[in-house]
């Protein structure tokens, strides 16, 4: 308080003096003045070189935003002020300090050129993306693609629509990432950037598998690597090729799945791509856990925790602790489950990322419901939809509105069950998703069969079944046939596959 006091008693040009000083000192003792990074929107920038004054530079931007002191040669510190702003919001990035990281790369933009400052904003929204403020980010991409055409930077303008893209596939917003992912490509076939048509492809393969269009997405996938190839970017290569892995498992043939994600996992680890080997380790515990592996699937997932935690990653953490409290819910040994999914929680809000709470939230109301206890998975879903929506997921949105009615019809509720499984298969077809439209639709089946509503119970039970014979898992199908046909004999009703009545209900295969 003293120190205030008498910092407020100062006059503003004693005050800037001051600051001048400060940061004088502060950059001698931090190693001296870095090199100026590459200029934003460099075609190809050099690599980041770290510098001790890193982790001062938010200080020292700071500082020498405030002073007026004239630097030797005559000049003030506003290159200073650039240089410590670029790389504190660089430093900050790199550090998971996203929301800081946001703030930087604004206050930089309002002090750049043209160019430089739609680059800043695109930054921003890039941190914005990895904090899981999906609304800020979108911001920034639309306002720097708007830049970016008003300067004719055609380019840059490919990068706008591309992190687009990638911010839509991330909030299932499918359609638009891949209107945007093409619309980017486009950009970059015309200014021929072989290198960013490649990563774009890449995107764009990533989109096409999540909407089940698994033939297209492998052609595509196949087409980025010769890409990557024909550039030598053997980085992005062996990312689509971990993309390719977990793809070929999505389409039936898992064998081949794990064959291509091995191989990329070996060309991951000679590059020393650390984040990369803990997704490629995460896709083939998915791979194991969806034939039952369940060993092996936790084996690869506590690889991929060990990876985050030593590289300071606390997003790629929560999503491994997420990983392994599903595979214990799924192998139905769910003990410690909640507990690793509370920290997963605390992860996710701790580094900002909205989607993510939402999502935990659903995976604990799944694990409530699991074990009877239905008003705490209400209170869980309804909390999980309110994040979903203000998170733009509407993919997941989709699932726990599906969730929230299954639960709801096992509370006798059936009505608001109705509701919520016919609004969840509208998004789900809306958004091609297959296999939470097969469950949900069966779903919706049995909570008509319990109206009395047997004809209609049927058709929606056959339309969701007929969605899921599609896919390799046959063990999905076979559990809603066991509930199915427990269900009908309950009601007195005729199976609607047209099989036997066996005595009981064995519990429903469900999204995680």
């Amino acid at each position: 308080m003293l120190r205030d006091a008498a910092y407020q008693l100062q006059l503003p040009a004693d005050r800037a003096r001051l600051h001048g000083f400060a940061f004088a000192l502060i950059e001698s003792l931090a190693g001296g003045r870095p090199p100026a990074p590459p200029p934003l929107g460099a075609v190809e920038p050099d690599r980041w070189q770290p510098h001790p004054s890193d982790n001062w530079a938010a200080e020292l931007a700071d500082q020498s935003e405030r002073s007026d002191r004239p630097e030797k040669g005559g000049s003030n510190l506003d290159d200073a002020v650039v240089l410590y702003l670029r790389r504190a919001a660089e430093h900050a990035g790199r550090t998971h300090q996203c929301e800081q990281a946001i703030s930087l790369w604004l206050r930089l933009a309002e002090r750049a050129g043209e160019v430089e400052r739609a680059e800043a904003i695109r930054w921003a929204g890039c941190a914005a993306m990895d904090a899981g403020r999906s609304g800020k980010a979108e911001e920034c991409f639309k306002r720097a693609l708007e830049l970016h055409g008003q300067a004719g930077q055609k380019r840059l303008e490919g990068y706008s629509r591309a992190e687009l893209g990638q911010l839509y596939l991330n909030t299932g917003r499918l359609k638009l990432a891949e209107s945007a992912l093409r619309e980017a490509i486009g950009v970059f076939r015309e200014v021929s950037d072989i290198r960013h048509e490649g990563v774009a492809l890449s995107q764009l393969g990533n989109v096409l598998h999540q909407m089940s269009r698994w033939t297209e997405a492998e052609q595509i996938l196949k087409e980025a690597l010769e890409l990557h190839r024909s550039v030598g970017n053997r980085k992005s290569e062996v990312l689509a090729l971990s993309s390719l892995g977990s793809l070929l498992a999505s389409a039936g043939r898992p064998d081949e799945g794990e064959r291509v994600l091995t191989e990329a996992l070996k060309w991951i680890r000679e590059l020393d791509l650390h984040s990369a080997e803990a997704s490629a380790l995460q896709r083939l515990a998915g791979i194991h856990g969806l034939r039952g592996r369940f060993e092996e699937a936790t084996r690869f997932s506590e690889q991929a925790l060990a990876i985050y935690r030593r590289i300071n990653s606390p997003r790629g953490e929560l999503f491994a602790l997420l990983s392994l409290a599903q595979l214990r819910r799924e192998s139905g040994r769910p003990d410690g489950a909640e507990e690793l999914l509370r920290r997963s929680l605390t992860l996710a809000r701790e580094v900002g990322d909205l989607r993510m709470q939402g999502r935990v939230l659903a995976s604990l109301a799944r694990l409530a419901a699991d074990s009877g206890k239905l008003e705490a998975a209400e209170v869980l879903l309804r909390q999980a939809l309110e994040i979903h929506r203000d998170a733009l997921d509407e993919i997941f949105e989709g699932c726990s509105l599906g969730e929230l009615g299954i639960v709801l019809s096992r509370m006798g509720r059936a009505a608001e069950a109705e509701g919520h499984l016919r609004a969840a298969l509208d998004i789900h077809r809306r958004f091609a998703q297959r296999m939470y439209e097969g469950f949900h639709g069966c779903g919706l089946g049995l909570v008509l069969l319990s109206m009395g509503r047997t004809a209609e119970a049927g058709l929606a039970w056959r339309a969701g079944a007929a969605v899921l014979r599609g896919f390799p898992n046959a063990e999905w199908l076979d559990a809603e046939v066991r509930s199915m046909r427990g269900a009908c004999a309950k009601a007195g009703a005729l199976p609607f596959d047209g099989g036997g009545t066996p005595p009981t209900a064995s519990g429903t295969a469900r999204c995680t």
